[in-house]
């Protein structure tokens, strides 16, 4: 860190922003916590912009204000915040000096719109900044991550020990108020419910209201009514992998950013389209609350509609180094999107799951020695207790996305859901582990132990147990697509991986209210 005049770039960090979504405990009040951040992000580059020029900001991407997207980056109607929270700019003219007058116009504006004293917010949000050279060859992006990374580490705390200020402002009595004077929109006016999945119109005694959903809310789709998978919500995040293979070679950095804003924006508009709400897509990061199965599919097919996104949204910096790895002797990883999806209950508590799945996507599939990354962690956990924990890779995924397909298409036909067939079938490959895990023909294995009138008397059910089961577990099981996770730790147990991802499929099929 060179903090002295000549320092040619400045960085700035913000926090603490997962642990303030870490205490909210409604969708609104989650959503306005991540959006406070992005907010506060877009108005420092504000700021910074009419003193320097946006064109100086190289991340994240600011736009002229002739600029054909301005309003879709700037002034979005659905409250997705695009603004992530590192800055990175020239330090150029005297605007090191100015940086403490930006950030009290900043935090001034934002107080007012809390309605919280300016100084108890001065001294809960972190906005740090630090100035640092870069060489001629020198990657600003790369050079200052680590710094700002570093920067984060020290905890805030609320200045105040009985009550937290920002918990305290956004309750559910005041999160409408302070919606309107953070994105405009006053949903006490009739709005279009379209434009914004987190709105929704209630029958109130004194009539129709629109107000935030709730986590039931979200759940609910009225095609899945009778289904258990109408009363759980997922929390999903996404984040990309091996970025700063694209990075280490950027000669345009603010073309750059601009694509990873347009990734967010077409990312947040596929988890619109889906029927879920989008908390935060900044960056190449997406975090947002779905139901199980939406407007366009279930969870695992949306999953593929953001990674096909992204693979769209980042195809020429991905195609650079496909091509630079045809003829170099040290090849570089693919760029690729790992995903944590905490799926649950709509009673469970939301600021736990929020922690529960950010620890799926950064301490699972994204751990430092999962060298093939590119995959879904994925929890289900059950009302009842029970819970369902693995790592996907994507070609496995792809496979369950298809079986799981198959599965809801048969039980169209059908007055009663296969879902006694699945659980029989999970509970005889966990009975057999041991047979099956050693077993030198696996083909013979599985049609010995799926040998009963019910297995074989529909040509469908038998296809799936004789031929697709012991596919998936050929390819997929044994190989590690599927990796079970016991205890926090991974377990090499192929059979009992498969009987998991049974029970996965299970779920989405079965009936009830709980």
């Amino acid at each position: 860190m060179d903090n002295d005049t000549k320092s040619n770039y400045i960085g700035i960090t913000l926090g603490p922003i997962m642990d303030t979504m870490s205490i909210m405990t409604k969708p609104g009040a989650l959503w306005l916590s991540s959006y406070m951040f992005s907010y506060i992000s877009k108005q420092l580059c504000v700021e910074i912009g009419k003193e320097i020029g946006v064109e100086k900001i190289i991340t994240p991407f600011v736009p002229e204000k002739d600029h054909k997207d301005y309003d879709i980056i700037m002034n979005r109607e659905d409250g997705v915040g695009l603004f992530h929270d590192h800055i990175i700019f020239e330090n150029v003219g005297d605007i090191w000096d100015k940086l403490s007058g930006i950030k009290e116009k900043v935090i001034k504006d934002v107080a007012l719109k809390l309605s919280l004293n300016y100084d108890l917010l001065k001294d809960y949000v972190m906005i740090k900044e630090c100035r640092f050279n870069v060489g001629e060859k020198e990657n600003p992006i790369l050079r200052c991550g680590k710094m700002l990374d570093c920067m984060e580490l020290p905890k805030v705390f609320s200045p105040t020990e009985v009550i937290h200020p920002v918990k305290s402002a956004l309750n559910n009595k005041s999160v409408k108020e302070i919606a309107k004077n953070f994105v405009g929109i006053d949903i006490n006016q009739k709005i279009d419910e379209s434009k914004w999945n987190l709105i929704c119109t209630s029958v109130k005694e004194n009539g129709e209201v629109q107000e935030f959903k709730d986590l039931p809310s979200i759940a609910f789709r009225e095609e899945n009514k009778g289904f258990k998978k109408n009363n759980y919500y997922c929390l999903l995040r996404a984040d990309g992998d091996y970025m700063s293979h694209i990075i280490s070679d950027l000669d345009d950095y603010r073309g750059f950013s601009q694509a990873c804003l347009k990734y967010c924006d077409m990312v947040a508009n596929t988890v619109k389209e889906y029927g879920g709400v989008t908390i935060f897509a900044g960056g190449d990061d997406l975090f947002a609350i779905v139901p199980c199965e939406g407007n366009t599919g279930t969870i695992f097919d949306l999953i593929f509609s953001i990674d096909n996104v992204f693979k769209t949204s980042f195809k020429e910096y991905i195609d650079k180094i496909i091509e630079f790895n045809k003829t170099s002797d040290k090849p570089k990883t693919i760029p690729s999107l790992s995903f944590g999806a905490f799926i649950c209950h709509e009673k469970y508590p939301l600021y736990e799951a929020v922690q529960t799945s950010a620890a799926l996507l950064f301490d699972v599939a994204k751990k430092k020695n999962n060298q093939k990354k590119n995959c879904l962690a994925l929890h289900l956990q059950k009302h009842s207790g029970q819970s369902e924990n693995l790592i996907i890779s994507k070609e496995a995924l792809s496979e369950i996305k298809k079986i799981l397909t198959g599965v809801l298409e048969y039980n169209k036909d059908k007055e009663k859901c296969n879902e006694a067939f699945l659980l029989s079938a999970a509970y005889k490959i966990l009975t057999f582990d041991t047979l099956i895990d050693s077993a030198y023909d696996i083909d013979e294995v599985f049609k010995n132990i799926f040998d009963a009138g019910y297995h074989v008397g529909d040509e469908k059910l038998k296809n799936f147990l004789h031929n697709k089961l012991p596919e998936l577990y050929k390819n997929h099981c044994k190989t590690k697509g599927f990796i079970l996770i016991e205890k926090n730790k991974e377990q090499d147990k192929p059979s009992r991986a498969l009987a998991q991802a049974i029970r996965v499929i299970k779920f989405f099929v079965e009936k009830g209210d709980e």
